[in-house]
C-alpha cells in the first residue's frame, strides 16, 4: 500500500503514527510514546546479550470506513520467539467468587431493584 501513490501519504502517516505509540512518540503527528520499543543502532544490535532470543514483528493493515480514522496500523510480536525472563500469569477469581458473581447477576437480570446485605 505504501507503493501506490493513491495511498502512499495515508498509509506512511498511519504507521507513523504507530511507529511514535509504541516507541518514544512522534513529534509531527503529535503521537505520545509508550516506550515500549527503542530502535537500536550497529553497535548497540552488536552488544545484545547472547542469551536473549530475537523476534520479529508483524505488520497489520485495516480499513474500517466506519471509523473516524478509516486507515489502521498495528505492529504485532509473534509469540512463538518471545522468552519473558520472570514469572508470568494472569491473576483470575476462585469458584465462590465466580458463583457469587453469577448469582448477582442472574438476580439483577430478574429484577428492576436489589438490596445486597454484607
Amino acid at each position: 500500500m505504501a507503493n501506490k501513490p493513491l495511498t502512499k501519504e495515508a498509509w506512511t502517516n498511519e504507521m507513523t503514527i504507530e511507529l511514535g505509540n509504541i516507541a518514544q512518540g512522534n513529534k509531527v503527528t503529535n503521537t505520545p510514546g509508550t516506550n515500549n520499543v527503542f530502535f537500536l543502532d550497529h553497535t548497540a544490535i552488536k552488544n545484545i546479550p547472547t542469551n536473549r532470543k530475537l523476534t520479529y514483528a508483524c505488520i497489520v493493515v485495516d480499513y474500517g470506513p466506519q471509523k473516524p480514522d478509516p486507515n489502521s496500523v498495528r505492529i504485532t510480536v509473534d509469540g512463538n520467539l518471545i522468552e519473558y525472563p520472570h514469572e508470568v500469569t494472569t491473576q483470575t477469581a476462585d469458584l465462590i467468587t465466580n458463583k457469587i458473581l453469577w448469582k448477582i447477576i442472574a438476580v439483577i437480570t430478574s429484577m428492576q431493584s436489589m438490596i445486597v446485605l454484607i
